[in-house]
Parts: structure tokens; C-alpha cells; sequence
């Protein structure tokens, strides 16, 4: 459930930004997906 909307809301930031795309598809991990993006968004 929360992986499906951590995908989808990836996807739609990965339109404006191709760098975070890279940060979040190769984590399969939701868990990882969310930290990475938090990473990406704070530097």
C-alpha cells in the first residue's frame, strides 16, 4: 500500500527532477525509498 504511493509520488517528482528518480527506483524497500527522498529534498 505505502510502497504503491511512494512509487507513484516518485514518478511524478521524477518529471521534474531526473536526478531524484535515480535516488529512489533502485531501493525496492519503501522504507528506503521515503529516507532516500527526504535525502534528496534536504540537501
Amino acid at each position: 500500500m505505502m510502497t504503491r504511493l511512494v512509487q507513484q509520488t516518485a514518478q511524478i517528482v521524477a518529471r521534474s527532477s531526473h536526478n531524484l528518480a535515480l535516488f529512489v527506483i533502485p531501493f525496492p524497500n519503501s522504507e528506503n525509498q521515503i529516507i532516500s527522498i527526504q535525502n534528496v529534498w534536504n540537501k
